[in-house]
């Protein structure tokens, strides 16, 4: 199943990553930025680089669960220019065990000759093919990685095309056969890479008719914004109305907002709809920014509604300080089918306040 998305275009600074709640949690360095457009010529995304005689600069990703196995995809610009020869360096780790984490399989992409080398738990190199990217230029990079002492693997994909898969691998680099998140790191002197389109994905299979229990191939996360209101509006805008409260495309630090004290309350918004040809909806998820102005305990519930039926999805702890909240749907709810363009444009979102 799809665990966590992100199209970072909904973040205004590289500080707003780390407001992300569920399914991933995010966390940079001084210099890291949000960079418009996208590795595709849409949205946002992540530039990740270091001045001369700057530490390395990285881009940390908690998972909020552990697994033994899955699969990681996103857009990846490596750049070509730097004081020193750019070499990314894409970590998947264990944080349980504290600190920067225990390494469990790690893969460089080198600007010398486009290269990409795997290396295992303990750091050997166990991998490598040359010419494997274009520097300078977008592509869809994967990393799938079973975690063991023995019998694990790590494979890489380059635009949803097989490039290396190790298997017989040392892949428990400490006492936990399992990993948590992910670290793209890049050296000092101005060298750095583009991150986009974020997924990650474990190895149950979802409800849905794509499988999602592997690699996604080639996919973009379309972020929309809502243009106006939908059925209800309970919710009290704090100046304009609703649906203008909440469409701002960076994280404003609350100075929009809707809010209510009503148990059950309900927003429903009309949204943007997809842009360019979408062929496959594989899942959509609902993001919102919430934040309790008081002690709880309170929660939020996502909506999909198609103008009769109101779908709700699960409870979510709201906190003190303002967080993202995210539900993936990767099935209609309303339908028990999959997603297609025609519904994402034509349902109304929302929220709904739940007091515990």
């Amino acid at each position: 199943m799809i665990r966590a998305i992100d199209g970072f275009d909904h973040y205004g600074a590289a500080a707003d990553l780390q407001r992300k709640a569920r399914g991933i949690v995010w966390s940079t360095t001084t210099f890291c930025s949000v960079q418009t457009p996208g590795t595709r010529g849409l949205g946002k995304c992540i530039n990740i680089q270091s001045p001369s005689n700057a530490p390395p600069s990285n881009l940390t990703g908690a998972l909020t669960a552990n697994y033994t196995e899955g699969f990681f995809e996103f857009d990846m610009t490596v750049a070509a220019n730097g004081v020193n020869v750019n070499v990314v360096t894409v970590t998947i780790v264990d944080f349980s065990t504290g600190g920067t984490g225990t390494t469990q399989g790690t893969v460089e992409m080198d600007q010398a000759g486009a290269a990409i080398r795997v290396f295992n738990a303990a750091g050997t190199l166990v991998g490598f093919k040359s010419g494997a990217f274009i520097i300078g230029s977008a592509f869809k990079f994967g990393i799938g990685l079973l975690v063991s002492s023995s019998a694990g693997y790590i494979a890489v994909r380059v635009n949803n095309q097989a490039v290396l898969n190790i298997t017989g691998l040392n892949t428990e680099g400490g006492a936990n056969a399992f990993f948590n998140g992910i670290t793209v790191t890049t050296p000092s002197g101005y060298a750095g890479c583009l991150i986009d389109n974020f997924t990650f994905c474990d190895t149950v299979a979802g409800p849905g008719t794509y499988p999602t229990d592997t690699f996604l191939g080639m996919t973009r996360v379309n972020t929309l914004f809502p243009t106006g209101n939908g059925a209800t509006t309970q919710w009290t805008p704090a100046a304009g109305a609703n649906w203008q409260e909440v469409n701002a495309t960076a994280f404003n630090g609350g100075t929009t907002y809707n809010a209510t004290a009503t148990d059950g309350a309900t927003d429903l918004l009309v949204m943007q709809s997809l842009t360019g040809t979408v062929s496959t909806v594989i899942a959509v998820q609902l993001t919102g920014a919430y934040e309790a102005d008081a002690a709880g305990p309170l929660a939020a519930k996502h909506l999909i509604s198609n103008g009769s039926t109101v779908a709700t999805g699960s409870s979510m702890a709201i906190g003190l300080d303002y967080a993202f909240l995210s539900d993936i749907a990767e099935v209609n709810p309303i339908t028990s089918g999959a997603w297609t363009a025609g519904q994402v444009n034509s349902y109304t979102f929302g929220y709904e306040l739940v007091v515990l």
